[in-house]
């Protein structure tokens, strides 16, 4: 059996770089924005050139998803989403996450695969139920599934 593939956390420049040129993936901090990701996936690039590393490093991002079981229960799920990030004192240009039914969700995160995020970890908020989050997260999934194609 291969030995499991190790991946580092990262988030400032000196890091990622390391982390692209050290590590077998990168996973970034969590509550990303799609165009911090973007920034990070080029300096993890950077850092993989530098060592002389060609071909695919994958990436994951946790992205905090909040969903509603119909269109007129998004404006106060995303109000949740406002909420906890302001508790959490997260800066305007750093909030990355995803608020809506399954379909309006797995559309929002098109920007974190277009940037180069090659895997998405969907993060409930502390008082989701458990139960309807997954199906929610199977949902998009199998949208994503449906609608890309292989990321290699």
């Amino acid at each position: 059996m291969a030995p499991p593939p190790v991946w580092a956390a990262g988030e400032g420049a000196k890091t990622l770089a390391l982390t692209g040129e050290l590590a077998e993936g990168t996973v970034l901090t969590g509550g990303t924005s799609a165009d911090v990701a973007r920034e990070a996936v080029a300096v993890i690039g950077e850092g993989r050139s530098a060592a002389g590393h060609t071909g695919a490093h994958p990436v994951a991002e946790f992205i905090m998803a909040v969903f509603a079981d119909a269109p007129d229960a998004v404006p106060a799920a995303r109000a949740r989403l406002e909420a906890a990030w302001d508790h959490w004192d997260i800066a305007p240009e750093r909030r990355g996450g995803v608020v809506g039914t399954p379909a309006e969700v797995a559309q929002q995160l098109q920007p974190w695969l277009d940037a180069g995020v090659t895997h998405l970890v969907l993060q409930p908020m502390e008082d989701a139920d458990r139960t309807a989050f997954v199906r929610g997260a199977g949902e998009v999934a199998a949208l994503l599934r449906a609608s890309t194609t292989p990321r290699g």
